[in-house]
């Protein structure tokens, strides 16, 4: 919690952006905007800082490539304090 955090996804399809999600939720930045990650040859990476009001449990990830197909990973995300 307040620490840094980089998300790599590897996109294998014509994605020109990624958006991570945690719960269901898109990843936003602190004006409330939604972050994405360009990607850059099959690449891509968001540096994201845990806020503070998150607990320590596990939440489930979700990065979603948007490009001609919308494809989605999960993976699960545990936070410790």
């Amino acid at each position: 919690v307040g620490q840094t955090v980089t998300f790599t996804v590897k996109v294998n399809t014509d994605a020109s952006k990624v958006v991570i999600k945690v719960n269901g939720k898109s990843l936003k930045d602190a004006n409330g905007k939604v972050i994405y990650a360009k990607v850059v040859d099959g690449i891509a990476t968001i540096q994201y800082t845990i806020p503070e009001n998150m607990k320590a449990k596990e939440y489930n990830l979700t990065a979603v490539s948007l490009g001609s197909e919308r494809l989605t990973a999960e993976q699960k995300l545990t936070i410790t304090e």
